[in-house]
């Protein structure tokens, strides 16, 4: 590989090889990748930004190296091959302009999602295809957050000890962010209580019905975590062992599908009936006897009220990690610090740890657990800028909230509040303290 990305030039090549040795391979790209952008930004730099040039021969060299270290199967000289190339190169300089920035409190960073393109990316995120038309993604309002009670916090918090917040998962090109965030929440909440259990993301991807497409229309193409909730308090889930990893649909497993059936004719399902119609309250969803929840001590589930972060900060606190909505299309550069370069449109599920503040910035930060894989980010997390007094978090309008949550025939527009939209849809589970049931 390095022969072909460097010829003729055997030292380099051989530096790079000791010191992708003593870096490991998992950090090696982007700190190759970062060399090349350092080249570029010096051969072509201009007042204020890069100028964009084609492709130069350091550009091919930096993307063949990309390729070789990720593996890919397109062939040099190929539609797709020049195809990735270009994105490989929007995002290139992309990364170099927010790196050149004085002031920034995030840097950006070459990953394996360089060469993706944009229609991927949204796949990534669960997005789903327009069922609303007109109108512009998002508009930013910084219309203050109302706050009427007294919060008393502590300064920072987090449930990063937790098994199920250290296990960082990648889900691949299937856009399952609602069912990994669901699964590692589960995990979690049975922690936190003593049971230790995995939850099948897999299941939840094959088997949970949304025949109204909230969310999405489904599987990998997305749902909510609402959906989620309803269906494991309801009908249970397997646990990883059982029900693999997949990163694709799939038939809804025999053993699942036998659950379903069994509880079909066995009780009120009005909870996950209002579930797929996205007509779930706000408030606590209790279990009734039935329930094949309390066969691992999953006593309820709850939605937290919209835009309500004096709430989400006392049920983080008191109870655990939840999953939240974001807005996330401008994340895939994410490499560290806080980042806050966000817009409106909700289309991303991820798991909301805890809190903190920088020591060096001296700002302070959400810490959200993501499923793009622990070598995105900062180890899988992403720290989201958090205003000191909560009533200063921004809200605007989502104009396209079929991209994230709603059903057919939900509003076409809705406020959104907190950076990156992080306060407008949250749930958790609740389980039981003792033995299982």
């Amino acid at each position: 590989i390095l022969a072909q990305a460097f010829p003729g030039d055997s030292c380099f090549g051989c530096l790079l090889l000791l010191y992708t040795h003593l870096m490991g391979f998992a950090k090696f790209l982007s700190h190759v990748c970062c060399l090349h952008v350092v080249v570029q930004g010096i051969r072509h730099k201009a007042v204020g930004q890069v100028v964009r040039t084609t492709p130069s021969q350091e550009m091919i060299q930096s993307f063949n190296l990309f390729v070789g270290i990720h593996e890919r199967q397109y062939k040099a000289d190929s539609h797709e091959y020049f195809a990735r190339l270009k994105h490989y190169t929007r995002v290139h300089y992309a990364v170099l302009d927010h790196n050149r920035k004085a002031g920034r409190r995030w840097n950006a960073t070459l990953n394996e999602f360089s060469d993706w393109s944009e229609d991927e990316l949204k796949q990534l995120r669960g997005y789903v295809r327009d069922m609303h038309s007109g109108g512009e993604g998002s508009r930013r309002s910084f219309r203050k957050n109302t706050v009427p009670r007294a919060a008393n916090f502590p300064q920072e918090f987090n449930w990063s000890h937790l098994n199920a917040v250290k296990a960082i998962r990648n889900q691949g090109i299937c856009g399952s962010c609602w069912a990994i965030a669901t699964g590692s929440v589960l995990q979690a909440h049975s922690e936190i209580v003593g049971i230790n259990r995995t939850f099948s993301t897999q299941e939840l991807v094959s088997c949970v019905p949304n025949p109204n497409h909230c969310g999405g229309t489904g599987g990998c193409n997305g749902a909510t975590a609402e959906l989620a909730f309803a269906y494991t308090m309801k009908y249970g889930l397997s646990t990883i062992d059982e029900t693999p990893y997949k990163a694709t649909d799939s038939f809804c497993p025999k053993q699942a599908a036998d659950r379903m059936t069994a509880s079909l004719f066995s009780g009120d399902n009005i909870d996950v009936q209002n579930a797929m119609a996205g007509a779930s309250a706000f408030g606590v969803h209790e279990s009734v006897s039935n329930d094949l929840g309390r066969v691992f001590n999953m006593q309820s589930w709850e939605r937290l009220p919209e835009n309500d972060g004096f709430t989400l900060m006392t049920v983080l606190t008191s109870h655990g990690p939840m999953v939240s909505s974001v807005a996330a299309s401008h994340w895939v550069t994410y490499d560290a610090g806080i980042f806050d370069h966000c817009d409106n449109v909700v289309d991303h599920a991820v798991v909301l740890v805890g809190y903190g503040t920088d020591v060096k910035l001296k700002e302070p930060y959400w810490l959200i657990q993501n499923s793009w894989g622990p070598h995105w980010g900062e180890k899988g997390f992403l720290r989201l800028l958090r205003h000191r007094n909560l009533a200063d978090e921004p809200c605007g309008i989502d104009y396209r909230p079929e991209d994230g949550l709603a059903c057919i025939g939900g509003p076409s527009e809705v406020e959104v509040c907190g950076e990156c939209g992080l306060f407008f849809d949250s749930a958790l589970p609740h389980f039981h303290i003792g033995d299982v049931k």
